[in-house]
């Protein structure tokens, strides 16, 4: 997983890819007790990072994936889109891993 994270490290920030592939987890069901303030869980987190030697700014990390998976949301919201039944789903996952990482990064 890792080597796969870095196809474009030269060109953005590893962070970047960092999220690119963990924004994924919000596929996965997840209990809120389970879930960070980044909005993914803390298993896979923790999963993916065990192995990883280079050094990340966890905090910078958490904004960006927030970022993302509000950005992710609020494209699915655009007037003019059309919503599949796939980006249905997606969009009521995207809006619960919100709600979850907005409630525990505020309180």
């Amino acid at each position: 997983m890792v080597g796969l994270a870095f196809t474009e490290a030269r060109l953005k920030l590893a962070a970047y890819d960092i999220v690119d592939f963990l924004k994924s987890d919000i596929f996965r069901d997840a209990r809120p007790e389970d879930v960070d303030r980044s909005g993914i869980q803390k298993a896979n987190k923790e999963m993916f990072f065990r192995r990883y030697s280079h050094p990340i700014e966890m905090d910078v990390l958490e904004v960006c994936l927030r970022g993302r998976l509000l950005m992710d949301w609020l494209t699915l919201w655009q007037p003019d889109h059309t919503c599949s039944l796939y980006d249905e789903d997606r969009r009521q996952r995207l809006g619960d891993r919100l709600r979850l990482a907005f409630q525990k990064s505020t309180g």
